[in-house]
């Protein structure tokens, strides 16, 4: 199963050799519901997960966003009970099953830190509607790399 992971930079340094518990979103029968999607449409499924994924980055951390994409084995995934947004806790990610790494474009840092700044301290619910996330998600998608291809820029 695909699990979307908000991570911050000093997270995704050491997912190469550690292995923590993390919470994720993915397409949960909780989520398909909230959204009214059938549950046979994954694809759409699949971006409302990632895209909360996306927002819940804004809540931890500085700088870029990152969120991970990984193929975790359904045992290894326990979703939060009735959650609108298909959290999940999960075991891992270890690298090995991390498919994609999603993270800002450098035009879109100072986007980033407005929202970031609008939304301190409130809930997934409430940032998800706050305008500022609203124009950032409108405004700039999360780029797609290969897991061994990225390094985060505050390490460069």
């Amino acid at each position: 199963m695909i699990v979307f992971v908000p991570v911050d930079s000093t997270a995704l340094a050491v997912l190469r050799g550690t292995v923590t518990d993390r919470v994720g979103f993915t397409a949960t029968p909780a989520l398909r519901a909230g959204l009214e999607l059938a549950s046979d449409d994954e694809e759409e499924a699949d971006f409302a997960a990632f895209t909360y994924a996306g927002v819940a980055a804004l809540l931890d951390g500085t700088g870029a966003r990152y969120v991970i994409a990984a193929d975790v084995p359904e045992p290894g995934v326990t979703p939060l009970p009735d959650d609108p947004f298909g959290r999940v806790a999960l075991a891992g990610p270890a690298w090995r099953q991390i498919l994609a790494i999603y993270t800002d474009e450098v035009s879109a840092l100072s986007a980033v830190a407005r929202a970031r700044e609008a939304v301190a301290g409130l809930s997934l619910a409430d940032s998800w509607s706050h305008d500022t996330v609203e124009r950032l998600r409108a405004d700039h998608d999360l780029l797609w790399h290969l897991p061994d291809e990225l390094v985060p820029r505050e390490q460069v």
